[in-house]
């Protein structure tokens, strides 16, 4: 089943992006302020993917390292995608019931881009076609 949020409920997949407290925390620079590039795969290449991009608030507060386990920034995106297009056979972007979400952080203006082999832990949670 696919959700979405806010504006985009029932019509559109939602997509958010959540930082959270982290082991590598203090080998970051604080702010959060990576450009953020979140991308849905068109697997048969009918269609161009679906690619939205994310700048996060200017606000420093609001993307301060988070102090505690349970402190985190979620930026989000309503209306990613219509699920009538995604959804659409025809359209590519489906392959097994599954599609494929790519999310892209931008840390090469930071002192991240000197650090390769920092491991990324990521969580994807794959998405099924509504039964018709």
């Amino acid at each position: 089943m696919v959700e979405s949020d806010g504006e985009g409920e029932g019509t559109h997949i939602s997509l958010l992006f959540t930082v959270v407290k982290g082991d590598y925390d203090p080998l970051l620079e604080w702010p959060f302020k990576q450009h953020v590039t979140m991308k849905l795969r068109n697997v048969a290449g009918t269609e161009p993917d679906i690619i939205k991009e994310f700048q996060p608030d200017p606000n420093p507060a609001s993307c301060d390292r988070p102090p505690m386990e349970s402190d985190m920034y979620t930026a989000m995106c309503p209306q990613f995608a219509e699920q009538d297009y995604v959804f659409n056979p025809a359209n590519g972007f489906m392959e097994d019931d599954t599609m494929y979400i790519d999310i892209v952080v931008d840390n090469s203006h930071t002192s991240l881009a000197d650090l390769p082999n920092i491991p990324i832990n990521a969580e994807a949670e794959l998405c099924t076609q509504p039964p018709q």
